[in-house]
């Protein structure tokens, strides 16, 4: 029975070459379209929201007008952070810049990381509104003097092969 329906079906296709090109296109792009839609849908509202308090957490992004044209840098100038510190009802504010290093290195291991991605330059305050789950370390402590580090799991195994996160610490 199945067979049959299947033999009418490309039976019409064959008939109708020119009507059947342009619904198969027409469902071909509107399908696509709503892939697209949904996976955008999808990205919006799933978009960090691992972070606990999420919903409260909001990043302040600069415009900046040129004759070259219009164009977003993900922050603020430090004159800006301290006026937001003094003057709204943020509770917890932290600035961050984003680097890119053009080398790390291990001395002690004598091996070398050029270009290491998303290096992060901030303070204490960052870790109140971000949560994270630390391997080793006193999260009370963390960023109380100048140059201290904080790796993730995979950059510590990088640049500290075959050494547990606990015995990481402290080295350079």
């Amino acid at each position: 029975m199945i067979k049959n329906y299947f033999k009418i079906a490309w039976r019409n296709l064959m008939k109708h070459k020119v009507f059947s090109l342009i619904n198969v296109i027409g469902l071909t792009i509107g399908l696509s379209a709503s892939f697209v839609i949904g996976l955008m849908i999808y990205y919006d509202t799933t978009f960090d929201d691992f972070h606990k308090d999420g919903d409260r957490i909001y990043r302040v992004v600069s415009d900046f007008y040129s004759p070259d044209g219009e164009f977003s840098v993900p922050g603020v100038t430090l004159a800006l952070e301290d006026a937001i510190k003094d003057n709204s009802n943020f509770e917890t504010l932290s600035g961050f810049y984003i680097e890119r290093p053009s080398k790390v290195e291990n001395k002690a291991l004598n091996s070398e990381f050029k270009w290491p991605n998303f290096v992060i330059f901030t303070d204490a305050n960052y870790f109140k509104i971000f949560n994270y789950k630390f391997l080793a370390g006193d999260k009370s402590a963390i960023l109380s003097s100048p140059n201290n580090v904080i790796l993730t799991e995979n950059r510590a195994r990088d640049y500290f092969p075959n050494t547990e996160p606990s015995d990481i610490i402290g080295k350079t």
